[in-house]
């Protein structure tokens, strides 16, 4: 998991500068495989892209989605988010900042502490290999 922000709204405006921190960081990837909600999907779009999928694609990352109503296509997902819910958002934090802090002590227990039975037992961070593919500052038409 390379970030897990707190938000007000679920949108490519709040959600693209966590991606790009995320590019910097890791790399860019070749793909991305997404729920059908906001801001990946956008329904009434041809291809069902949404301003995000299209940044994506300019990007070279190759959109992926779930069909609608079909969570187990991407069960790890699924599961690390019900992990996520149940340990970083019950209680909710008082505010945006409390909540955070949850939410990035969640991050570092999922990838830094936790060993995973789909890794062979060891952590996330210690078989993670960051991407060659660096993220461009700006893209070419």
């Amino acid at each position: 998991m390379f970030a897990a922000k707190g938000m007000h709204h679920a949108n490519t405006k709040s959600s693209k500068p966590v991606f790009i921190d995320a590019f910097r960081n890791y790399g860019i990837p070749l793909q991305i495989h997404t729920d059908n909600g906001a801001p990946f999907e956008h329904i009434n779009s041809l291809g069902r892209l949404s301003k995000l999928g299209v940044w994506f694609i300019e990007l070279g990352i190759k959109p992926v989605y779930s069909d609608p109503s079909h969570p187990e296509q991407n069960g790890r997902h699924e599961r690390m988010h019900r992990e996520l819910k149940a340990e970083a958002t019950k209680p909710p934090g008082y505010s945006l900042q409390p909540q955070q802090r949850k939410l990035n002590a969640f991050v570092k227990e999922y990838n830094e502490l936790r060993p995973h039975e789909a890794l062979d037992m060891k952590t996330p961070a210690s078989v993670h290999r960051r991407s060659d593919r660096t993220y461009p500052e700006t893209i070419e038409s």
